[in-house]
């Protein structure tokens, strides 16, 4: 876990608020020092780049992934609730700051870079590495079907909240992510 000073915070979280209100085209030098009051070289001198202002970000995102609830303390919770779990937290985060939804599926922005490439394919990694853990558990337990490989099961969940948040994303956040991934669970549970 990094430690941010008060400063690099207050711009992480104003790129954030900047992407959430422009998108992550509108993440520029000039807009973060316009929006917080300072000079240009004021950010320089807290960040090296914008590249460094979006590590900042998916540190940020690194973190509260880690630190957000994962399996339910209770052991009388099946696999699938603990997954159900998981995934309405994520909403429940992205309802919380959608701009973070803007950052992680902006393919663009790591296009062509191989350090955010790198952070964002790394979390990418533990979070399906945890869900795969888990259904695998799901399956010893008979709780999940097991003729379909974890790994490929985790793929089709992930990739079905992703495609979720995406339309969440794009249609301007109109409709509530929390209650459709409730929903997309209790469809999935079937199918699991």
């Amino acid at each position: 876990m990094k430690n941010f000073t008060d400063r690099q915070e207050q711009i992480i979280q104003t790129s954030l608020d900047i992407i959430a209100k422009s998108g992550i085209f509108g993440l520029t030098i000039k807009n973060i020092s316009k929006d917080i009051g300072i000079s240009e070289p004021a950010i320089y001198r807290h960040f090296e780049s914008k590249t460094d202002i979006l590590l900042g970000i998916m540190s940020k995102i690194k973190e509260s992934s880690s630190t957000g609830p994962f399996p339910l303390p209770d052991e009388s919770h099946t696999s699938v609730d603990i997954i159900r779990n998981v995934f309405i937290s994520r909403a429940k985060r992205l309802t919380k700051n959608p701009s973070i939804a803007a950052v992680i599926f902006s393919e663009s922005i790591f296009k062509n870079n191989s350090k955010l490439t790198e952070e964002i394919r790394s979390i990418m990694e533990k979070s399906q590495l945890k869900i795969v853990r888990i259904i695998k558990k799901g399956q010893k337990l008979g709780e999940i079907n097991d003729r379909v490989d974890a790994e490929q099961l985790a793929l089709m969940i992930i990739g079905t909240f992703r495609l979720l948040v995406t339309k969440w994303h794009m249609g301007s956040n109109n409709f509530d992510l929390v209650v459709q991934t409730e929903k997309l669970f209790n469809a999935m549970e079937k199918l699991i």
